[in-house]
């Protein structure tokens, strides 16, 4: 298994998901990254019980996160 920086770097411009530390998951496509896995996702979604919100462009503080998935 390769470092998370470099799975990240094969997944640019790919849908991915990811888990947060306060429960939510959200989905979007990755556009960028730094070395501390702050994460910019476009087209975001947030995926809660019952349904989900659009969210748009945002960013994910790496410090915030608990796992990621791929789509």
């Amino acid at each position: 298994m390769g470092l998370p920086i470099g799975a990240l770097s094969d997944s640019l411009n790919q849908p991915l998901s990811v888990q947060l530390k306060d429960g939510r998951t959200l989905t979007g496509t990755l556009k960028g990254f730094d070395d501390i896995m702050n994460l910019t996702l476009e087209d975001a979604t947030e995926r809660f019980e019952g349904g989900e919100r659009r969210l748009g462009t945002l960013v994910v503080r790496g410090s915030s996160l608990v796992s990621i998935g791929w789509d």
